[in-house]
């Protein structure tokens, strides 16, 4: 259910909210992505975990290389 509501989020609020895809991009790292994602999430009543996060990253890296700060880490994660 909260990988279900992390796609929803990134559906929902990163792809059509420049300014959250812009906070987001400005990520040096990815445990200062990490820890924004979630502080969004939550925020704007989404429910998913630090690890839910960490998979979609995970497979974002499997997919591609990447450097931070990122281009658009969660539209390049399969789901």
């Amino acid at each position: 259910m909260s990988r279900k509501s992390l796609k929803k989020f990134c559906d929902e609020l990163v792809k059509n909210k420049p300014l959250v895809r812009e906070k987001l991009q400005a990520c040096a790292d990815e445990e200062t992505i990490v820890n924004l994602t979630l502080q969004l999430g939550e925020e704007n009543g989404y429910s998913f975990t630090k690890q839910d996060v960490l998979e979609v990253i995970a497979e974002a890296k499997q997919q591609q290389e990447i450097s931070y700060p990122i281009e658009d880490l969660f539209t390049i994660a399969a789901y």
